[in-house]
């Protein structure tokens, strides 16, 4: 069986660490197989920006960047600087892969274009937007 890939963006991340779901169980019985999961580089900065915010947004890209370690996500680096252009630059490389965001945007974007798309609904639940 061939591994699934799986895309988070910024806002799926944060949105994670606020409602404290955690990311790998969530998407377990939803992959029904292995899966891999990649973060965009321009993702990482992003969160790493966010970080130097006072506030719960700098808390949550700080827990958000320590969670990064526990999920060992594949970061891959894009020509694209801008964090939902990388989504949409690694998207278009795998045209198969499940995009995990809650930027309001950049789903319905993805969504026009016939992607899968999931996003965090609520306290611990991941699931199709």
């Amino acid at each position: 069986m061939m591994k699934k890939i799986v895309l988070l963006d910024t806002s799926f991340i944060l949105s994670a660490i606020k409602y404290r779901a955690d990311i790998n169980m969530g998407l377990i019985p939803l992959m029904d197989g292995p899966f891999e999961i990649i973060v965009p580089s321009p993702v990482v900065s992003e969160l790493r920006y966010l970080a130097k915010n006072k506030g719960k947004r700098g808390i949550y890209a700080n827990v958000g960047l320590g969670a990064m370690r526990i999920i060992n996500p594949k970061v891959e680096q894009t020509e694209n600087k801008m964090a939902d252009e990388a989504i949409r630059e690694i998207a278009e490389k795998y045209p198969n892969a499940i995009i995990c965001t809650n930027d309001a945007k950049l789903k319905e974007s993805l969504k026009r274009r016939g992607r899968v798309v999931y996003s965090i609904k609520g306290a611990s639940f991941i699931g199709q937007a």
